[in-house]
């Protein structure tokens, strides 16, 4: 069982497979139909299975794109009945894949802005100090990492307490 498929891509390539007796076998075993009914239940997603796994075998281990990004490259798919009884009716002979009419696309206009700025954490009173303007050149607790504050002529740690050594 022979079945020629002509596949076109939308890059102007048109090239043919031959789905032989091993695409077939795959089709009856992907849609549990048997061939002798292919005639009245074959659509378009079976003539591209078809091509798609025609494809694999005559690439003989090269790699090839998955399907379902192939399927997306592919324009219109046609069959044309082979040696078989049991091969795909003329009735299916020429599907075309996509086609969008000029009408249904549409152009939308997207404005691109900026996220928000994030407002920045206030951790002690020397950080409420820089968010104002006025600096602070006070070091970090060597206990938990705070900025420490000023408290007379040394620093003082809000976060735990701890002191730079004056008492």
């Amino acid at each position: 069982m022979k079945t020629a498929l002509k596949i076109e891509y939308f890059s102007g390539e048109a090239v043919e497979y031959t789905a032989a007796a091993p695409e077939w076998a795959k089709w009856e075993q992907k849609t549990g139909k048997s061939v002798q009914v292919a005639e009245s239940v074959i659509g378009i997603w079976d003539l591209l299975f078809l091509a798609y796994n025609a494809m694999k075998r005559e690439k003989a281990g090269s790699p090839v794109k998955p399907f379902e990004v192939w399927i997306e490259t592919v324009a219109s798919v046609s069959s044309e009945a082979g040696d078989s009884p049991k091969a795909v009716s003329e009735s299916v002979a020429s599907i075309k894949v996509a086609e969008v009419p000029a009408q249904a696309v549409k152009t939308v206009d997207v404005a691109l802005t900026s996220a928000p700025a994030i407002a920045p954490t206030i951790g002690s009173s020397s950080d409420l100090l820089e968010s104002m303007g006025i600096k602070s050149d006070a070091p970090l607790c060597m206990t938990c990492g705070v900025k420490m504050r000023m408290s007379g002529a040394c620093f003082v740690c809000e976060g735990c307490g701890n002191t730079s050594g004056c008492s």
